[in-house]
């Protein structure tokens, strides 16, 4: 939520799976992504040692503004449960999803996030991490 500091990001993992498909489905444009076994790298393009033991794809939802974080999780997921048996596959085959919240100003910020909410992050086996 941009006039508020407060913001989102959905991040996905699996053992082997491209997740471009995931980032298609939700019609965002990955933040960060990469296939398991590539080269690592910086977010610049710099090569890094290594390859990547799991795919993995950020997506930050563009969020209106005004609302609060659970209200944009909310509308979030139904965009998220109109697949969701996509994600039960991806699950069952080892991947994991976190929405993670961060706040991007030195302001103070409370929220609720109700039993309702939690209720549908736990169904669609979504965890809910904080960076603030």
């Amino acid at each position: 939520m941009d006039d508020l500091g407060i913001e989102f990001s959905f991040r996905i993992e699996h053992p082997k799976e491209d997740l471009m498909l995931a980032a298609e489905k939700l019609g965002i444009e990955p933040f960060r992504i990469w296939v398991a076994g590539a080269q690592r790298e910086t977010p610049t393009g710099l090569k890094l040692d290594g390859r990547y033991d799991r795919s993995y794809c950020c997506l930050r939802p563009k969020l209106e503004k005004g609302l609060y974080a659970a209200q944009a999780i909310e509308k979030f997921l139904s965009e998220v449960e109109k697949h969701n048996d996509y994600w039960a596959e991806l699950a069952s085959s080892g991947g994991s999803f976190m929405i993670v919240i961060f706040n991007e100003s030195d302001e103070r910020y409370v929220d609720e996030f109700d039993w309702s909410l939690l209720k549908r992050l736990s169904k669609l086996e979504i965890s809910l991490g904080f960076d603030c």
